[in-house]
């Protein structure tokens, strides 16, 4: 059997603290035990299996839009669901792989590295049509813009090699 490392996120604070601690251990995580916080939505971009544990009397609310991707996770209240889930895990099970990664592309269509062309285009957008004497000089920003936004993607690029 292979061998298992834990990290813990002891909490919110910590990743306020440590930029890395919450995205160094997505981006390296085989599975996901949380509970329900940010790292909820977050753990459906990378792909692992995610047991989402809750208290088994009362029900958090969950807001609509990402309800099916929680509903997309295993389910669990004590440490018999932990044991469960990475027992499953370590045979090579993801029985939920297939509804986690639809559900993920429902709830966050637009995970594709082009949010912030998308808001600047809608920015823009509605100055020119709120303001259209100041058309010229917010193409010439947008253009500046796009130029700074491909060159900070190259950037990232080169240092994600």
């Amino acid at each position: 059997m292979g061998q298992i490392r834990f990290r813990f996120l002891k909490d919110s604070k910590q990743s306020e603290r440590d930029p890395e601690c919450t995205s160094e251990v997505h981006l390296h995580a085989d599975c996901i035990i949380t509970d329900r916080s940010a790292l909820m939505v977050e753990s459906g971009a990378v792909g692992v299996p995610v047991l989402y544990m809750s208290n088994a009397d009362y029900q958090e609310p969950v807001t609509r839009a990402i309800q099916p991707l929680i509903d997309s996770y295993a389910h669990g209240t004590g440490a018999r669901d932990m044991i469960d889930f990475v027992e499953q895990f370590l045979c090579g099970e993801d029985p939920r792989k297939t509804q986690r990664e639809d559900a993920f592309r429902l709830c966050i269509p637009h995970f594709d590295g082009q949010c912030g062309r998308r808001i600047a285009d809608d920015i823009a957008g509605s100055i020119y049509a709120e303001t259209p004497e100041y058309g010229d000089r917010l193409a010439r920003m947008e253009t500046e813009m796009r130029q700074m936004n491909d060159r900070l993607n190259d950037l990232l690029r080169e240092y994600t090699k």
